[in-house]
């Protein structure tokens, strides 16, 4: 796991990595190892490693470049060497300190600075000795001349990283998608037999429609799209396993929040079209909407954008909430207070003045005005005179739209509008990722 945990922190391919004993729990050949192979990625790549080891071996600690000797005791934190490793030695033999025979440079090391077993005289003398040392000077040296070779080496590619990281990161989630079909499989047989389900209780429908069948077909119409939406809400486990991985990988400098969730949108845009058509073309036919040519068209694309925005109602809960039941809990209160106001189970204007306000900004008042729009703008609607109120004339499906408050609509304009609050919804789920998950390393 410690191993993987470092693997992790190396792809983000970072200019430092910071390590906290990355050999504790391994045994000597495993700590090697690992050190080894750090030592030669940092030699390939550039980037500078600093790790905090307490109890190095032999070869472990002749394997760092650089050591950072600190005392123990009542001087601890003080520094008594800084240098190369190779170089030590030579700098403690110049106190008078000589090591034993049988002892590894690094156990004499943490022998002569222990604050537990050593002798506190002679450690103060080793943090004195350091601050007028030759090793001392020569880090003051490398000090002065440091600036200009960091402003030197300051990255001004910061842009094209990150456009790389998102590149990666999109090429990384599609790959996901192609390697675990079944989730998205599970995904189309659910809406699949939803579609078919559906079907087969209004198989029996007249394509011809009359005024007593009004009701019925905006019935319809509002529990298809709503049964729909509600479907979306099986995301929410993916995205809280992803969101998981996601603080984890960008506390690391992975990527950012941003990045992250313009990727998740632009990847998932493809499967939702691809899942809208089949649904669409399957509910269209078996319903027996509106054929007038072009319509199945625009049937589907109001399916696409509404399951689009509703998926990023979805991101949106499952980042802001902590755990599986407390995000089902708070997409179904958000659903239901959307469907309850999009103007089918109360006129608009019925709506009490402290709640309309929702009407106006939950997309699927704009995804039922559309779907409305499709079936009935244009069509004509037969006289019944057993419908109520019976109807002894043919009229205009403009009636039934003026009757729920759907007339004059725009179909494009309401697509959008529901593209601006899916956009809304990602950045808030973006900021809210910015600011509250940290993570860490």
């Amino acid at each position: 796991k410690r191993r993987v945990t470092i693997g992790e922190c190396i792809v983000a391919d970072p200019r430092i990595l910071f390590l906290d004993e990355p050999t504790s729990g391994l045994d000597s050949a495993g700590a090697y190892q690992l050190i080894f192979q750090l030592k030669a990625i940092a030699r390939a790549t550039g980037m500078t490693v600093v790790a905090s080891i307490h109890q190095p071996s032999g070869r472990v600690f002749e394997l760092s470049d650089r050591l950072l000797l600190l005392a123990g005791g009542k001087q601890s934190g003080n520094a008594v060497y800084f240098g190369p490793t190779n170089q030590a030695k030579e700098h403690f033999n110049l106190q008078g300190l000589i090591k034993p025979p049988s002892t590894s440079v690094a156990e004499w090391l943490l022998d002569e600075v222990s604050g537990d077993f050593g002798d506190e005289v002679q450690i103060q003398a080793i943090v004195d000795f350091w601050h007028h040392s030759p090793a001392h000077n020569l880090l003051i040296a490398e000090m002065n001349s440091a600036p200009d070779v960091l402003a030197a080496t300051i990255p001004v590619t910061s842009h094209l990283r990150s456009l790389r990281a998102t590149g990666v990161l999109m090429v990384r989630s599609a790959r996901n998608i192609v390697r675990n079909p079944a989730v998205m499989l599970l995904r189309f047989l659910m809406y699949q037999a939803l579609c078919l389900m559906l079907g087969s209780v209004w198989w029996d429908t007249r394509k011809n429609i009359i005024a007593g069948d009004i009701s019925e077909i905006t019935a319809r119409i509002w529990g298809i799209s709503t049964f729909f939406v509600l479907c979306s809400i099986s995301v929410l486990p993916a995205f809280l396993e992803d969101k998981a991985i996601m603080i984890k990988e960008r506390a690391n400098g992975c990527y950012g929040a941003f990045a992250y969730s313009f990727v998740a949108t632009l990847v998932a845009l493809p499967f939702l079209f691809l899942l809208s058509t089949c649904v669409g073309a399957t509910v269209y036919g078996c319903l027996h909407f509106n054929d007038t040519e072009g319509r199945l068209f625009l049937h589907i694309m109001n399916i696409f954008v509404t399951l689009a925005v509703a998926e990023s109602v979805i991101a949106l809960v499952s980042t802001i909430v902590p755990f599986f039941v407390v995000g089902i809990a708070a997409s179904a209160t958000v659903m239901a207070g959307f469907f309850a106001v999009e103007g089918f189970l109360i006129k608009v204007q019925d709506i009490p003045p402290g709640w309309r306000w929702m009407h106006w900004v939950g997309f699927k008042s704009y995804s039922f005005k559309n779907f409305m729009h499709v079936e009935f703008d244009g069509r004509t609607i037969g006289a019944d005179l057993n419908a109520v109120p019976p109807s002894s004339v043919d009229f205009d499906g403009a009636n039934v739209l003026k009757a729920f408050e759907c007339e004059d609509q725009n179909f494009w304009l309401n697509i959008c509008i529901m593209m601006c609050m899916l956009i809304i919804y990602r950045l808030l789920a973006a900021l809210w990722t910015h600011y509250f998950h940290l993570g860490k390393r």
